[in-house]
């Protein structure tokens, strides 16, 4: 009988010999079908709107454009404070945010949007600058009205108060609370505001809000803050007792710094520098006179305005007369206005 003889001599082992030996064996391992299904995660394009500058009381409308069906947030540099986005239609992620007094936002601050869907994350970044628009925001559509409800006993409101601040002036908070009935969509007239303030039940019947204020905002604290309680076609409504400022109307000194009574000017335009409480109302007056040959006199008014002072208490402003006519008179008549106080100074000036 011939033998066959196998020979390895033309390999580079005997283990390399013995795999071809083996007869051919193929795997296939197949993935499953949703992870190749599964889109990346991806953010697109990103725009920040805002109704005014950068400084407290600004409102920031934010708008990204990303893979839908995720989670969505943005953080801005200067701003401790995640902010989330909220997914309005598939693939736009929508939010906004009222810059408050502890915030220090400007243009060339760091952006971030990033993006959760599953477990794949994605991540833009920008500066600010990059993504502001010039456009106004969009105006925000009202809430939608509460469902009906069937026919009970009349609804009560047990308390409403406020925490009282400091000052009203932008970028300061106001936090409110409410207990009532549960399940009530409750509301928040504020005078001066163009929005009703809403607030959320935390808890059954116990209802907790805020609102920072905006420039735009005129809060009058003399006016009624009206609370609505609704659920469905009842309504309860409660006047706030509580006084949002924390102290007393404040004092407010007003005086005229760069000038002493029956001072002396020279021609041209003459500087007016003054002091009082922060971000008080200042309406400003200057009435001149002056006497002409023939014994006659002439009065004229040369400043009337409505000035605001800054942070610090300080405004200034200038007047020019139209013929300084040596040892004409100007009477400076200054009166400030702030949280229902109101303080009036008057100053004598002579051309020289």
């Amino acid at each position: 009988m011939q033998s066959t003889t196998f020979s390895t001599a033309g390999l580079r082992s005997p283990i390399a010999a013995l795999m071809l030996a083996l007869p051919a064996v193929f795997t296939v391992a197949a993935l499953p079908a949703t992870a190749l299904a599964q889109p990346a995660a991806e953010v697109r394009s990103f725009e920040v709107r805002s109704d005014g500058d950068l400084g407290p009381g600004t409102r920031l409308n934010l708008r990204a454009v990303a893979t839908p069906r995720g989670q969505a947030s943005v953080r801005i540099q200067g701003i401790r404070e995640r902010i989330p986005l909220r997914e309005v239609s598939p693939g736009v992620y929508t939010g906004r945010y009222t810059l408050k007094r502890t915030d220090a936002v400007q243009d060339d601050r760091e952006v971030r949007v990033a993006l959760r869907l599953g477990n794949r994350t994605a991540a833009a970044d920008y500066t600010l600058a990059e993504v502001m628009a010039t456009r106004p925001p969009v105006a925000n559509l009202p809430p939608p009205p509460p469902p009906p409800a069937m026919a009970q006993p009349a609804l009560r409101i047990e308390r409403f108060g406020v925490t009282p601040i400091e000052r009203l002036e932008p970028g300061a908070e106001l936090r409110f609370v409410l207990e009532g009935p549960p399940g009530a969509t409750v509301l928040i007239d504020l005078p001066g505001v163009a929005d009703d303030v809403a607030l959320r039940e935390l808890r059954p019947g116990h209802y907790e809000g805020g609102y920072t204020l905006r420039r735009a905002d005129n809060i009058a604290p003399s006016r009624p803050i009206v609370a609505t309680v609704r659920i469905g076609d009842r309504v309860a409504t409660a006047n706030l007792g509580t006084p949002l400022v924390l102290q007393a109307p404040v004092a407010l000194p007003l005086q005229i710094v760069n000038h002493s009574n029956n001072g002396v000017v020279q021609s041209g335009s003459t500087m007016v520098q003054g002091h009082t409480a922060p971000f008080a109302t200042i309406q400003a007056k200057v009435d001149g006179s002056a006497q002409v040959p023939g014994g006659f006199s002439v009065a004229q008014q040369l400043y009337a305005q409505t000035l605001q002072a800054d942070a610090n208490g300080n405004f200034s402003f200038s007047f020019t007369p139209r013929f300084p006519l040596p040892g004409s008179r100007y009477e400076v008549t200054l009166v400030s206005t702030k949280a229902g106080s109101t303080s009036e100074t008057h100053l004598t000036l002579f051309q020289r």
